[in-house]
């Protein structure tokens, strides 16, 4: 998502106006659309959550633990945000998005080569087929997705912030897309 060097997160630490204003401008599009993207919550109260997790991390940001990543922090506040949201408005869909796989076969671990995303998003598909197919993926896959195809990282950066093998989050890109594939295929021929 974002990497900042050690001076930069020390003026955050120091409640450097300026600093805070940099990381807002550079992260607010990214928490949006993640919370967008992952939640489908409506668009004001997106915005409420967000306003709330920076003035929540701004008075927060005293009791970062250097010895934890930077990025992890953060994102553990903005879900702390989100669950407080599904909470308070008595919302399921937060807990049940973070179950567990069951059933997984071997063969359905391996990465599947033929399938290519660009292939994938030129069928006619709209926002709302991809709404439906994350909305039913764990909250891991969603994260996943996030960090691949909305912050462009590489399977070795998203294997260290998940703190598992590179080859693991192959795998997992490779079911989703499969999964991804089949759904909005199915899709496009109910709406054609």
């Amino acid at each position: 998502m974002f990497s900042y060097d050690t001076i930069f997160i020390q003026q955050l630490l120091a409640k450097d106006h300026k600093a805070f204003s940099t990381f807002y401008l550079e992260t607010v599009d990214v928490f949006f659309r993640y919370a967008q993207s992952h939640y489908n919550l409506p668009r004001a109260d997106t915005e409420d959550i967000i306003a709330t997790f920076y003035a929540k991390l701004r008075e927060n940001l005293q009791k970062y633990d250097n010895t934890y990543p930077f990025e992890s922090y953060i994102r553990t506040i903005f879900k702390n945000m989100l669950k407080d949201y599904f909470k308070k408005h008595k919302l399921t869909g937060f807990s049940s998005l973070s179950r567990e796989e069951d059933g997984i076969q071997f063969d359905e671990n391996l990465e599947d080569k033929t399938i290519s995303i660009k292939d994938l998003l030129e069928t006619s598909v709209t926002y709302e087929h991809i709404q439906i197919v994350l909305q039913d993926m764990p909250a891991e896959y969603k994260d996943i997705i996030h960090r691949k195809f909305i912050e462009w990282k590489n399977y070795e950066t998203i294997a260290k912030l998940l703190q598992t093998t590179q080859e693991n989050i192959r795998q997992k890109v490779s079911r989703i897309i499969k999964k991804l594939k089949k759904t909005l295929e199915s899709l496009s021929e109910e709406s054609a």
